[in-house]
């Protein structure tokens, strides 16, 4: 099994939800910041070693990060 990139992350409309191991302060990282995550890192970039890099803006702590789903709105009957 290959490991998750930027670009299959995208591609299948994920987010990153988390929380800064520091302060707690929630993070969430929506399709369209990852889609520029990918032009900056490149779509093969592997998401695991991208995560790594990623701090709180608040107090520079690192950052627990996992992949959800995205909320969808449901159609109405």
């Amino acid at each position: 099994m290959s490991a998750a990139t930027l670009g299959s992350t995208t591609d299948a409309g994920l987010d990153l939800k988390g929380a800064c191991t520091g302060c707690k302060r929630v993070v969430l990282i929506e399709t369209a910041t990852l889609e520029a995550m990918a032009a900056r890192y490149g779509r093969e970039a592997v998401l695991f070693d991208v995560m790594q890099r990623i701090t709180c803006k608040d107090c520079g702590g690192r950052v627990s990060l996992s992949v959800r789903a995205p909320r969808r709105t449901p159609i109405p009957p």
